[in-house]
């Protein structure tokens, strides 16, 4: 069984961590979505620009299969809790996770 998610990060992701010096947290969040979302297929990140009057942030795209018809997924309110209790707000702020389903069947 293959047990490598695929990781994507954009340049300007990369640069904006950087830029705020936030590594090790970034690092740290790859680590625990890799870990702890079940069938995470693929991890896309990238930099999504200043909404309104807000600072640009680094999105964490989980590629999952769909839950079952009908039932709750807790996967983004488990993510930004384990999030907020784990690092401070100036640096939390600049991460957002979304998961995106692909096909049940897919792999």
């Amino acid at each position: 069984m293959n047990t490598t998610v695929p990781i994507t990060i954009t340049d300007e992701a990369k640069d904006y961590v950087a830029e705020l010096g936030l590594q090790e947290p970034f690092q740290r969040m790859l680590d625990h979505t890799v870990a702890s979302i079940l069938g995470l297929r693929e991890l896309r990140v990238s930099l999504q620009p200043a909404y309104d009057v807000g600072a640009p942030c680094v999105l964490l795209d989980a590629i999952t299969p769909p839950p079952p018809a009908g039932r709750y997924d807790p996967t983004e309110d488990e993510w930004g809790r384990w999030k907020m209790s784990t690092f401070p707000p100036e640096v939390f702020q600049h991460f957002v996770l979304l998961v995106a389903y692909g096909p049940a069947d897919a792999r």
